[in-house]
């Protein structure tokens, strides 16, 4: 496990990808704008190279790898869905959330 890895509680899950949005969404905007129902590609514009940077970010963040099913926007309807998957990957793993 990466330094970072260790540093990151579970409890961060949220705040981390809300600010990760914020920034790679167009145009990007204040995390507190960002809202769970919002939808990843209507409402915040996230386009499929800014979510493949999101989940990098997450994957190497939290220590955890998206199913191939998954690495698409299109995958996650909404902010709350992706939140959703983040904590459950990471339950199945041994990462309680």
């Amino acid at each position: 496990m990466s330094p970072v890895q260790e540093r990151t509680p579970v409890a961060e899950i949220t705040p981390f990808i809300l600010q990760t949005i914020a920034r790679i969404s167009i145009p990007p905007r204040d995390p507190s704008e960002v809202r769970p129902t919002d939808s990843l590609e209507r409402d915040l514009n996230v386009d499929s190279l800014g979510f493949i940077e999101l989940v990098i970010e997450i994957e190497n963040t939290f220590g955890m790898q998206f199913e191939d099913d998954y690495v698409f926007v299109q995958a996650h309807p909404s902010v709350q869905a992706l939140i959703d998957y983040v904590a459950e990957v990471r339950a199945s793993v041994g990462h309680p959330s």
